[in-house]
């Protein structure tokens, strides 16, 4: 009986959540901290020998980088409440199982 318990951890249900959880903590997901990196290059055609280089760096803003981190940490912990409330109703299924398997078996003896 405590296999079949148990067993409900085992569940396809239950996996589907195990495995995104599995991947999000080994794959943290953080907004970068640069938008956007531009190099350009520019000649003077008049004069061969002078070229111009420009380097433009965009920062992304820090305030969407710490929204972005936060959302990434509340989709988990909505993902572990999801798992919880999945592996409740497998639980309960299971538990109905047993509590119709031991009224069938009063039933027949």
């Amino acid at each position: 009986m405590d296999d079949f318990l148990q067993s409900a951890l085992q569940s396809s249900a239950v996996k589907v959540f195990d495995t995104q959880d599995d991947f999000l903590d080994e794959n943290p997901y953080k907004l970068s901290l640069i938008r956007g990196l531009e190099f350009r290059t520019e000649s003077n055609q008049l004069d061969n020998d002078r070229q111009d280089y420009t380097v433009r760096l965009n920062p992304a803003n820090p305030w969407e980088v710490k929204r972005n981190n936060e959302y990434f940490k509340n989709y988990q912990q909505m993902l572990q409440l999801d798992r919880q409330r999945e592996l409740k109703e497998v639980m309960k299924i299971h538990y109905e199982t047993i509590i119709n398997w031991a009224y069938l078996d009063e039933l027949k003896s």
